[in-house]
């Protein structure tokens, strides 16, 4: 099977197409980058969708990396984009996105892959065990959806004493931070080109994704050899910013796929959490009331893919 450059042939394995998106990533992104040509598992190709940086990252990767396939937008157009612009590159069997501030020990793919390989194809995603820079403080082992409708990564902040070192089905879904998805699955859940919904931009984003494959059928797998290490926070986005997209992106996620029916059982817990959220962003945070006119205004989209989401919903 041939790499997207041509310039490479490898026939071990199926092809994983790693996906990165990078924007002001100069700072850290070489560690990443070293993580990837150490990779015990060979079969790869790398797409990097770069969102404008003014940092001289683009010429870097020109310079250095004669094998990488780069797309180069003129602007910031937020992680959910440029993925699928990514995605919409890669010729693997597999599809890796990666962040740029993430470290991996070299048998992180091929662990994952062993299994993928070996496993039912109704499991459509996995994710190794992620660390902290610190590498002892966890910072995700898969996505969990509590009984508030909040959406979280296991484990995070908690010390790793062991406590998730099995293979588990016990997730919700996988971080997009560093997931292998079946290229199969992706293609059944798109909605016009689109595996991660664009409304989003960032934040929450695979966890809409991973909603949208429960719903087809699929399964997330959590494999805890796979080891790798966050630099969370690096991206030099406003935190003002980043709390007001998590409180949007949390109600597409119940507008696109909660009934009255569904949210009756947790009504209590989901009032007490997003009254109190709400009447905290309505003192602190300036981007509140915009917002839910950006909400309003996006209804009927919402609803297209609403439409579209549960019309997968398997039987």
């Amino acid at each position: 099977m041939n790499y997207h450059s041509g310039e490479i042939t490898i026939t071990e394995g199926p092809l994983v197409s790693i996906v990165m998106v990078t924007w002001q990533v100069m700072e850290f992104v070489k560690d990443c980058l070293d993580s990837i040509y150490s990779q015990n598992y060979e079969n790869f190709e790398l797409i990097i969708v770069d969102n404008g940086s003014n940092d001289g990252f683009p010429d870097f990767i020109k310079n250095n990396y004669k094998n990488v396939t780069l797309v180069e937008n003129k602007k910031n157009e937020g992680f959910c984009k440029a993925n699928n612009q990514g995605i919409l590159k890669a010729n693997g069997e597999f599809i890796f996105t990666l962040n740029a501030d993430v470290v991996l020990e070299k048998d992180f793919i091929k662990n994952i892959l062993d299994d993928a390989v070996s496993e039912n194809v109704d499991v459509g995603m996995f994710c190794g065990k992620m660390l902290r820079a610190d590498k002892k403080t966890i910072d995700s082992t898969g996505l969990i959806l509590s009984k508030s409708r909040r959406f979280y990564d296991r484990g995070s902040e908690k010390l790793d004493k062991g406590q998730f070192d099995s293979d588990d089905f016990n997730i919700f879904g996988v971080c997009a931070g560093a997931a292998i998805y079946r290229r199969e699955m992706l293609e059944k859940v798109k909605l016009d080109n689109q595996y991660f919904d664009e409304n989003f931009f960032f934040l929450g984003e695979d966890f809409d994704l991973s909603y949208r494959a429960k719903l087809k059928g699929y399964q997330a797998k959590y494999i805890p050899k796979s080891v790798c290490y966050h630099m969370r926070g690096s991206a030099p986005h406003n935190n003002k910013f980043k709390q007001i997209l998590s409180f949007r992106n949390r109600y597409y996620i119940l507008l696109k796929y909660e009934t009255l029916k569904s949210l009756l059982p947790s009504a209590h817990r989901i009032l007490i959490y997003d009254i109190t959220r709400f009447l905290y962003l309505m003192v602190t945070n300036k981007f509140l009331f915009p917002t839910l006119i950006e909400i309003y205004k996006k209804r009927m989209e919402i609803k297209r893919w609403r439409k579209f989401s549960l019309s997968q919903k398997s039987r």
